[in-house]
């Protein structure tokens, strides 16, 4: 085994010209223009984190499209607690995102 994993290592400062691995991840999704693809895959993936058990069991759908995610709930009457609880869910959503990507929410 090499000596390397053993030798005493310095916590040395980051150079100023480094960048940190998000960073670049980031500046690769948008040089490649996927970043939009990147956040609405991570959004649809977090929808059942984000909202629990029980609504994402009846969530038969979820896509986004300019801005606006589209959601369909089999349950009318938890699709009706939804659109009253709709501002909350929008910003919940966005705050998982770091960013204000979503502006509209519409659940069928």
């Amino acid at each position: 085994m090499s000596d390397y994993l053993f030798r005493n290592h310095k916590n040395q400062p980051r150079k100023a010209s480094t960048t940190t691995m998000k960073d670049a991840v980031y500046e690769l999704l948008n040089n490649y223009k996927i970043k939009n693809k990147y956040d609405e895959a991570h959004i649809i993936q977090v929808w059942g984190d984000l909202m629990g058990e029980e609504v994402a069991s009846r969530t038969e759908g979820v896509y986004i499209k300019n801005h606006t995610i589209f959601i369909k709930i089999s349950s009318p009457p938890l699709r009706t607690e939804l659109l009253m609880r709709k501002t909350n869910i929008l910003d919940r959503i966005n705050h998982n995102l770091g960013e204000e990507k979503l502006q509209e929410i519409v659940f069928r």
